[in-house]
């Protein structure tokens, strides 16, 4: 059972009406690494009801060719009212809420599948604003104690491309708000080959300060904008 401990402040709602879903994602491990913050904040939320949304959670693939069928799928089980994706962004020292999707994709390094992919664009729109309250999350993370900032650059790998396609997906659905958030590595997690070791933050910060960020998206039919 998921306590309140775990999930962060709750608001109470019509008790005659089911919450609507928040789909939350994480990564799976990657890059060598045997855990990922955001497929462990992920899960640890899932099935918790926080500020009027029931989280509803699914960890994605870091492999281009399996990534589309994952979005897919998780967007038709959760049927969501609004999309937090989380990623894992080495040498970040604080929570970063991203504020814009770019249509490029280029790694640096391999996904899982063996690809390396440069210079690729995204189907849609060159640039996408996240129609969540970037600074609304980063007020209410920093009230729970963790550092956290508003970031414009989600980078040009899996995060960015999972961003600007839930952006794409849910443009024009009325309330359906969608963000990204990277998170540090965990203190226990060892650099990448060729990296240095980067600043962490441990995971009960993470949980509390992604907890709060869902608790202040606005009420189902809100706007999303500050």
């Amino acid at each position: 059972m998921t306590s309140p401990e775990k999930c962060g402040p709750a608001r109470i709602g019509d008790p005659t009406l089911p919450p609507p879903s928040l789909l939350l994602t994480g990564f799976e491990p990657f890059d060598g690494h045997r855990l990922n913050p955001s497929a462990l904040v992920a899960e640890r939320l899932h099935g918790c009801v926080i500020g009027g949304w029931r989280v509803e959670s699914r960890s994605l693939p870091v492999d281009f060719s399996r990534i589309d069928g994952a979005l897919r799928q998780a967007w038709a089980q959760a049927h969501p009212g609004a999309v937090l994706a989380l990623g894992l962004a080495w040498g970040r020292a604080a929570i970063e809420v991203e504020t814009v999707a770019r249509n490029r994709v280029h790694l640096q390094r391999p996904d899982k599948g063996g690809r390396l992919i440069r210079n690729h664009t995204i189907s849609g729109a060159a640039r996408l604003h996240s129609t969540l309250c970037p600074r609304r999350a980063v007020r209410a993370m920093r009230a729970a104690g963790a550092p956290a900032k508003t970031s414009g650059e989600a980078g040009t790998h899996l995060c960015n491309y999972v961003f600007h396609r839930t952006l794409t997906r849910f443009f024009g659905s009325p309330g359906v708000r969608t963000g990204f958030i990277h998170l540090p590595p965990l203190p226990e997690m060892d650099p990448p080959l060729g990296r240095e070791r980067a600043p962490s933050l441990e995971l009960d910060i993470m949980l509390k300060a992604i907890g709060a960020a869902i608790a202040a998206i606005d009420d189902p039919g809100g706007s999303g904008r500050p």
